[in-house]
């Protein structure tokens, strides 16, 4: 049994990480695609 519960709370922590990472990186990764969007659309406007 302890060893079941032992898996069981490893798994919950694997997929608790994973998930905290992939959080992570889309926020970073998503400000700076808003960031570059941004720019692209006001050079844009600015060329035009």
């Amino acid at each position: 049994m302890i060893k079941i519960v032992e898996n069981y709370l490893s798994e919950i922590i694997g997929l608790s990480l994973g998930v905290l990472i992939v959080i992570l990186v889309w926020s970073l990764y998503g400000s700076y695609i808003r960031r570059t969007c941004c720019c692209c659309v006001k050079s844009n406007d600015s060329n035009a």
